[in-house]
């Protein structure tokens, strides 16, 4: 099976996560649109935290006053976008959650047809 060609408009990192995903999963076309959404949104979190790193987490107003930096809002929002897309998608939060399997049980999620038969 060919990997789909990743939207133009991604970063060649989120490129790179669009290809890891066709390789280990065969995805419907409701879940390659969640795809899309968690590569934005993971693309959007490090363009935020790359200016944070810059600048600082607050930054002063034109009247000198410190204000959060506005692309903390947009870390905590892009963060949260990917954790919701991660869940849609029925996959774990980290490596390490998934090996727990402790706390409330997982949730049946349609999202995924079903792992990739490997070659």
């Amino acid at each position: 099976m060919t990997t789909p060609t990743a939207p133009s408009h991604l970063s060649k990192r989120a490129e790179a996560d669009w290809k890891h995903f066709h390789r280990k999963f065969e995805l419907d076309d409701d879940c390659e649109h969640i795809l899309v959404e968690l590569l934005e949104a993971l693309d959007r979190k490090r363009e935020a935290q790359a200016e944070l790193k810059r600048d600082g987490i607050v930054i002063k107003n034109r009247a000198g006053e410190l204000r959060p930096h506005p692309a903390a809002s947009i870390e905590r929002d892009s963060r949260l976008a990917v954790l919701r897309c991660l869940r849609a998608l029925g996959l774990p939060l980290s490596e390490e959650a998934d090996k727990r399997k402790s706390g409330r049980p997982p949730r049946s999620y349609p999202a995924m047809v079903g792992e990739a038969q490997s070659a």
